[in-house]
């Protein structure tokens, strides 16, 4: 009798062991499957908020180049920097274009585009009206998407670190009425105000951005790096 109820219980015990395994792995594999499933939900609902944003604020950008890249006085400025040397005659068209466009300049501002940003054919910041102070200096080893526009004179637009600040760029090529290329424009907003955008749209959404600290101190212009702080999120 204690022969069998040896074995019985060398035979039970293993077996207990293995259902209970088994269990474990069936229970763990739906967990996991549950947390992936919910994972890629959230996933898929970040990703169409992020579009819905990001569209709504292209079709803003390509609405604002309609009226600022097509205009004669704006092409008619990039003429005239271009056929003198003299710095006092360039500084003279770039007020020229800051008085002509700031007005509208405003009204972009209040859609919540933060930079209206003129560029020469050879990547040199022509006028910024956010910093109107601050040009001719070279953006080609800055600014990709700059030098993307000019060299291959095509829109594009993406999220970028600049001279001043990180955000979603949208730039544009400019063209005489012959198809000359004269430089590009660009209008751009701030990764803040995306994010009020988004959360304005998506209350149920909490977005932040995080930017490599050594491409700030790279691109930025020394006075505007403060503007970052440390992550204490990583």
């Amino acid at each position: 009798m204690r022969t069998f109820y040896n074995i019985r219980h060398f035979i039970l015990i293993p077996l207990f062991l293995l259902l209970a395994s088994l269990v474990f792995a069936i229970l763990y594999n739906d967990k996991i499957s549950r947390i992936g499933l919910y994972l890629d939900q959230q996933s898929s609902l970040a990703l169409s908020q992020y579009k819905s944003v990001y569209n709504s604020y292209d079709m803003v950008a390509r609405s604002i180049f309609i009226l600022v890249g097509s205009s004669e006085l704006v092409k008619d400025v990039y003429r005239k920097t271009y056929a003198t040397d003299s710095l006092e005659l360039q500084n003279l068209y770039r007020k020229e274009l800051y008085d002509l466009l700031y007005p509208r300049y405003a009204k972009f501002r209040e859609l919540g585009l933060e930079q209206l940003h003129f560029h020469t054919k050879t990547n040199h910041s022509l006028l910024r009206f956010h910093k109107p102070d601050w040009y001719d200096d070279d953006l080609t080893d800055i600014r990709y998407s700059i030098k993307f526009t000019n060299q291959y004179q095509k829109f594009i637009s993406g999220f970028e670190l600049g001279r001043v600040v990180h955000g979603f760029r949208y730039v544009f090529p400019i063209s005489d009425n012959n198809g000359i290329h004269l430089g590009s424009v660009e209008t751009s907003i701030s990764s803040d105000y995306f994010i009020q955008a988004i959360q304005k749209t998506f209350d149920s959404i909490s977005t932040s951005f995080i930017v490599d600290k050594t491409m700030t101190e790279a691109h930025l212009f020394d006075d505007t790096n403060s503007k970052y702080q440390a992550s204490s999120k990583i």
